[in-house]
């Protein structure tokens, strides 16, 4: 028999929208890392695809670790269940403080250059992301972590496993290809 743990409605409407946001990010991931190095022809689909791509990736992220107490995020549900998420992350290798630095990386990216343009942060925006120094790898690690936090909390609260289709970004790949048999009809 499923074990289903019966907790606020806003806790499982929380982890369903925040398990959504994260399958969101890990298919953005998915094409981030199919796209990435691969040559682009001046500003053409690829290098926008890869722009967008980041971008959305650093909201989604903005959004799922917003640390206030007026949202539903990562950090309500730890406040709500704190035990239970610890016990998930801890399957993950991932510790409680690894996402709470990058929380606060993401704060100030936020802040100052993306969602806001500091006044002083406008003369020299690309300082303010080595500042943060977020990493690639430490990113996918954190995603795939809430990954398996929300995954695990959706069936707890649901009694069913989320529905979802897995990415893999070959489609990317064959539009490569078709490019490179004829850059005028892809670039």
């Amino acid at each position: 028999m499923k074990r289903v743990i019966r907790l606020p409605n806003r806790f499982a409407r929380t982890t369903k929208r925040l398990l959504t946001e994260v399958y969101w990010l890990r298919t953005e991931q998915k094409a981030l890392q199919m796209l990435e190095g691969r040559d682009h022809i001046g500003v053409d689909f690829f290098l926008v695809a890869y722009t967008a791509l980041g971008g959305d990736r650093l909201i989604r992220l903005v959004r799922v670790f917003e640390n206030s107490k007026k949202v539903a995020s990562f950090w309500y549900l730890y406040r709500c269940d704190p035990k239970r998420i610890e016990q998930l992350l801890k399957v993950t290798g991932t510790q409680l403080s690894e996402l709470e630095d990058l929380s606060d990386r993401l704060r100030v990216i936020r802040n100052k250059v993306f969602v806001h343009i500091d006044k002083q942060g406008v003369f020299n925006p690309s300082a303010i992301y080595q500042l943060a120094a977020i990493k690639g790898k430490s990113v996918q690690q954190a995603i795939e972590a809430l990954w398996h936090v929300f995954s695990q909390l959706y069936r707890e609260v649901t009694g069913t496993d989320f529905q979802y289709d897995e990415y893999s970004g070959d489609d990317i790949l064959r539009l490569l290809e078709l490019r490179a048999r004829d850059p005028r009809r892809l670039g």
